[in-house]
C-alpha cells in the first residue's frame, strides 16, 4: 500500500530519538524511591507516550497524595544528564528526513523545553525549526487527538491527508481520532494499536525508519548523511 500524505507528523520520543528506554528507567528508580512497586515494563506501559502533567496526575492518584514539586524537578534533571551522555536519534532518522520531499512536523507528549533538547542534542533541530508542537499547545493530549489536530491546522493541512508516525498507544490512538493514518513503528517498546473506529483509517507497520520511504508515493534517492 502507497501512501502520499501532504504532512508528516513524527512523535519525538521512540521515533526520532531514542530517549523512551533512558526517561522510563528514570522514572521507574524513582517512583521505587516513593515506595511505589514499579518494574521499567509496567512504566512503560503506564506512562510512554503520555504527557508529563498526565504522568504526574496518575501517578499522585497512586501515590494518593501531593508529591513535592522538588521530586520531578530531580527527575527531570537526572532524565536530562543521561540525556546528555547517552541519549541517539533512532536509527535511521538522519537519513530519513534528508530524504523526504513531505512537509513534515513534530508533535509530542513532551514539553517544548525537552522536544528542543532531545532533538538539539541529535542534531535534528535544524531540520524541524519552527514545525515542533507540544501537548504544552493543547488542553488536552494524547490519546486525545487535539495536539495532531493543532498541529494539522496550524499547518494548513486537512486531517485526511496526514500520516502520523507514531510508536506508542496514546499516540496511535490519538491519531485515528484525528481521521489521520498512522505507521506503528514497532522497533522500539511494542504498542498495539487501539480498534480502528473507522474502516478508511490504516494502520501499518515499520520496524526501521527507512521503512517509512517504502509506504510513501515519492522517488526513490539514494540516502544522504543529514
Amino acid at each position: 500500500m502507497k501512501l502520499n500524505p501532504e504532512l508528516i507528523i513524527f512523535d519525538c520520543d521512540g521515533v526520532l530519538v531514542d530517549s523512551e528506554l533512558i526517561a522510563n528507567q528514570v522514572l521507574c528508580e524513582g517512583l521505587n524511591r516513593l515506595g511505589l512497586a514499579y518494574t521499567l515494563e509496567r512504566t512503560m506501559q503506564n506512562y510512554m507516550g503520555k504527557s508529563f502533567a498526565s504522568c504526574i496526575s496518575m501517578i499522585e492518584a497512586e501515590y494518593r497524595g501531593e508529591i513535592a514539586p522538588l521530586f520531578w524537578q530531580q527527575l527531570q534533571q537526572q532524565t536530562y544528564t543521561r540525556f546528555d551522555h547517552e541519549l541517539k536519534a533512532v536509527s535511521g532518522v538522519p537519513e530519513l528526513l534528508n530524504h523526504l520531499s513531505i512537509r513534515d512536523c513534530v508533535a509530542s507528549s513532551g514539553r517544548h523545553e525537552k522536544i528542543r533538547k532531545t532533538l538539539g542534542l541529535t542534531g535534528l533541530l535544524p531540520h524541524f525549526s519552527n514545525r515542533i508542537f507540544s501537548a504544552e499547545d493543547v488542553s488536552r493530549g494524547k490519546p486525545f487527538p487535539d495536539l495532531f489536530l493543532h498541529a494539522a491546522t496550524e499547518l494548513g493541512v486537512a486531517p485526511e491527508n496526514v500520516l502520523v508516525v507514531e510508536d506508542s498507544n496514546p499516540g496511535i490512538e490519538a491519531a485515528i481520532s484525528a481521521g489521520m493514518n498512522v505507521v506503528h513503528y514497532t522497533a522500539g517498546f511494542e504498542a498495539t494499536p487501539a480498534p480502528l473506529p473507522q474502516t478508511e483509517t490504516r494502520v501499518l507497520k515499520i520496524d526501521h525508519m527507512l521503512g517509512l520511504l517504502d509506504l510513501l508515493e515519492q522517488p526513490s534517492h539514494p540516502c544522504a548523511p543529514l
